[in-house]
């Protein structure tokens, strides 16, 4: 995947984010990162860049992936990708606003 392509699918996943409450920030480099966190906590966040992962036909598809190496969702359903990123960082936000009172 060119460069060009996976910004365009991070610019796509940062809009469903935002439209999530989430903050984020364009990671220059190869391959092109986004940094997503909650903007009351900058702190904690995740890492997601685009990948190529097989598909069931076999062929590689862009996917958006963790620093963790967890499979978000594919670069064609952003939204999807943007409800595995709310899933894994919405409890760590939680706990750590919880601890501030």
């Amino acid at each position: 995947m060119r460069a060009s392509e996976a910004e365009v699918c991070l610019w796509r996943l940062e809009g469903a984010l935002a439209a999530r409450g989430w903050a984020s920030a364009s990671i220059g480099g190869s391959p092109p990162a986004l940094r997503v966190f909650d903007a009351r906590v900058p702190g904690l966040g995740e890492t997601v860049a685009v990948v190529p992962a097989p598909s069931a036909m076999g062929a590689a598809v862009a996917w958006f992936r963790s620093s963790a190496g967890v499979l978000l969702g594919p670069c064609d359903d952003p939204e999807r990708a943007a409800e595995s990123v709310h899933l894994l960082l919405a409890p760590w936000g939680a706990r750590a606003l919880a601890g501030r009172g």
